[in-house]
């Protein structure tokens, strides 16, 4: 089996010094300075060119720089995880022959150091008017708030869990670059529809380490267009409808008194009733 530590290993190979094989090459991929949390990353351990390999070995240092020999070690030249807070270090390798019964480990391999990006904070998704409801026609603002820096930014907006691709939505959308402090970004609905409605949110992109990385979503904005409610007569329509009403009325009732006449009846009114006393 395969000792616990290199250090092991190199008392191993001090004990056979003409025997031990060329030393193991190491390598990543895909090849970063620096890696996003869950990123898949594949460690190869490669012997010389010829050499009938028996088996791999991988490590990876530890706190008191001393190197554990990884789980399921030995089944092939790949060392397959995801890189998280408990995988960040430095990796390293040896393979071993067996030209008889005797297994016979390679010097140890070069270091490969695994490095995770911190996370960007989330930024703030601002939308105006506020309560994020418009009518339809209206224009609608968001904007993305990210922290400042003088670090270059990609921006993306997202409606109903899909990213917005303004190249696709004709001249109804207008996008604002990031200005000078990269710190925010902008898209405007010119005239809004109501099949614009839905849940909008934005991330962004910053580069770090030559590698563009991706902040969280902002919370979730959820915004409505409605059809406009009817609006009241206002100005001179409204004074000619209050005009209107009283003179459709006298209208009405002249029209019933001349009715009256031409029957013959006759409806006792107040000077009748002055005339009788």
């Amino acid at each position: 089996m395969a000792p616990e530590t290199l250090l092991y290993l190199t008392a191993t190979y001090v004990s056979h010094p003409t025997r031990i094989p060329p030393a193991a090459i190491l390598s990543l991929d895909p090849q970063h300075h620096i890696y996003m949390k869950g990123e898949k990353v594949t460690l190869t351990c490669s012997a010389p060119g010829g050499l009938k390999v028996a088996g791999y070995t991988f490590f990876k240092e530890q706190q008191d720089r001393t190197f554990k020999e990884l789980p399921n070690s030995g089944m092939g030249p790949y060392e397959m995880f995801r890189v998280n807070e408990d995988t960040v270090g430095n990796y390293s390798c040896v393979y071993w022959i067996m030209p008889s019964s005797e297994e016979i480990f390679s010097s140890q391999s070069n270091l490969v150091f695994v490095a995770m990006a911190d996370p960007h904070p989330s930024p703030t998704l601002i939308v105006d008017p506020p309560p994020g409801v418009v009518n339809e026609g209206d224009s609608l603002n968001l904007t993305c708030l990210a922290n400042e820096g003088e670090t270059e930014k990609r921006f993306t907006f997202y409606r109903d869990g899909l990213a917005i691709t303004f190249s696709d939505e004709g001249s109804v959308w207008s996008f604002r670059e990031p200005g000078t402090n990269f710190s925010n970004a902008s898209v405007s609905i010119l005239k809004a529809k109501l099949n614009h409605s839905g849940e909008f949110a934005c991330s962004y992109e910053e580069e770090v380490s030559g590698r563009w990385v991706t902040s969280s979503r902002s919370q979730t904005v959820k915004i409505m267009v409605k059809v406009p409610d009817p609006s009241p007569p206002s100005g001179p329509s409204l004074a000619f409808a209050y005009l209107a009403v009283p003179f459709v009325i006298l209208m009405i009732l002249l029209i019933f008194y001349c009715g009256q006449k031409k029957t013959g009846s006759y409806v006792m009114g107040f000077e009748d009733t002055v005339m009788l006393v």
